[in-house]
């Protein structure tokens, strides 16, 4: 178990290597007036002069958990690149590095009893190792040598290209899938949260193409790690320097902010419903629009309102109205989700072809009536107190805690963000949620249906009706 309390160590300063107390990190104790107050682990940081940052938290499990995160996701692509992370995340996982190549990499994680992991997501490739404290040593040399010798060959990279198309063109089996993509491509204009890679485009990057990303983004100031470790302070920060005190520093690159140009994006196509044919029977029914970035200051009025309006499971709106008083639907919610520099609102039903427009006039109602009408007394209480009370799950694990620490970093958050998020929670009105929700809904919603061609007489009724091409993958 992860000690609640961590005894302060006394400063220590190497030559590569700052260590930085984060105490402030920690929620004040004993505030038992808000649901969902709770204590993290005290956490410190490790800055290396190359501009690599680690969060370290002492565990006395024996055990050691390694995450490095490098700032590049698909948020940082466009047509012109989408699914490179995803490549280059795969290559990784299959070829390793120099001194631990492909097979001889993965044997080496076994005989340790290891597990260990390479993914892409909309922010970051994230590379995991998590061993016995034994092996702590080796883990490092692992890590250090895939980001600072990664074993580039082209039968990997094949291999790469190859299961990132073939997840693609799966995906295109999945009406929700595609309604989603086809709402954000539209929302944001094909690039960062928009770029939809296919698999033509990802089997046509060449070698060089994921070594210029690679050189451009796995750098020293592009890199932040989460630790945990039983050893102290001063033995970890010496195995991050052997490891990565040699990386490339480099200038960190953020992706571009999106929102201004989304915004006019939803705002030219507001009165358009989008239809995408495809034979089946049932019809998905997204609307969406750009929502604003994580330091915005009504992001936590927004998580309120989502709950209430479709992310509360059967005592939300979408849920009441749709499902459960008309049996419209079997899945039905809404997905608010802000990001550093974006962010995105989506509400989804999939139901029958016929009822398809009765279905997206109740989901733009009851959107449209969170910014109109003030929620119950009841409901706002109900979904702070859910809010609060589930929200020590999201560091339930020693890697959930890490992610939430690189997170934060990546976020630019102040370090008392964990600490007094159940405070701004709790201090939601009803008034802030009109108020917010007024201003996310400015410019209209995006409309995107799912279903067969026959709809788009009865769609017109809700907005002037364009059929999209279908892919070809």
């Amino acid at each position: 178990m992860i000690r609640a309390h961590i005894k302060k160590l006394s400063l220590l300063i190497l030559p590569v290597v700052v260590l930085v107390f984060l105490s402030d990190s920690r929620p004040a104790a004993g505030n038992d007036s808000v649901p969902g107050a709770f204590n993290l682990p005290e956490v410190k940081s490790i800055n290396l002069a190359n501009g690599v940052r680690a969060f370290y938290i002492h565990d006395d499990v024996p055990q050691v958990v390694i995450a490095a995160s490098f700032g590049f996701g698909r948020l940082y692509e466009s047509g012109d690149n989408a699914g490179m992370a995803d490549c280059i995340a795969r290559m990784i996982n299959l070829a390793g590095s120099e001194k631990y190549p492909g097979k001889k990499l993965h044997e080496k994680i076994d005989a340790m009893g290891g597990n260990f992991s390479v993914q892409a997501s909309w922010e970051n490739t994230v590379i995991v190792l998590q061993v016995l404290r034994r092996f702590e040593r080796e883990a490092f040399d692992i890590v250090g040598d895939i980001i600072n010798r990664p074993n580039f060959d082209e039968r990997h990279w094949k291999m790469a290209k190859n299961l990132v198309a073939d997840d693609i063109i799966r995906r295109y089996d999945d009406p929700a899938t595609i309604a989603f993509e086809k709402t954000r491509e539209i929302i944001f204009q094909g690039k960062g949260y928009g770029s939809v890679p296919t698999a033509g485009k990802v089997q046509s990057y060449s070698m060089e193409d994921m070594k210029n990303a690679w050189a451009r983004y796995f750098i020293g100031s592009n890199l932040i790690m989460g630790i945990s470790s039983p050893s102290d302070l001063q033995s970890v920060s010496g195995n991050v320097t052997l490891a990565f005190s040699s990386l490339k520093k480099g200038v960190a690159i953020e992706y571009p902010s999106q929102n201004e140009e989304a915004l006019q994006s939803v705002k030219a196509n507001s009165t358009t419903v989008f239809l995408y044919p495809k034979d089946l029977p049932q019809a998905t029914v997204v609307v969406g629009t750009a929502a604003p970035d994580i330091n915005h200051p009504g992001h936590h009025s927004m998580i309120v309102m989502n709950y209430i309006l479709g992310a509360g499971s059967f005592n939300s709106h979408l849920m009441r109205e749709i499902r459960v008083k008309r049996g419209l639907a079997y899945a039905v919610a809404s997905i608010y989700k802000a990001r550093f520099r974006s962010g995105v609102f989506l509400a989804y039903a999939q139901t029958r072809n016929d009822e398809a427009g009765t279905v997206l006039s109740l989901l733009l109602e009851n959107i449209n009536k969170m910014a109109s009408e003030p929620v119950s007394d009841e409901e706002l209480t109900w979904a702070k107190n859910s809010i609060n009370n589930s929200y020590i799950f999201n560091f339930d694990t020693t890697l959930n805690l890490l992610n939430n620490y690189i997170e934060m970093a990546y976020n630019r958050l102040p370090v008392d963000y964990f600490s007094t998020y159940p405070l701004k929670v709790e201090g939601v009105s009803a008034a802030d949620i009109m108020k917010f929700d007024r201003e996310l809904l400015q410019y209209g919603l995006i409309k995107v249906v799912i279903g067969k061609k026959e709809l788009a007489e009865k769609l017109a009724q809700y907005g002037k009706v364009v059929v999209l091409p279908v892919d070809q993958q």
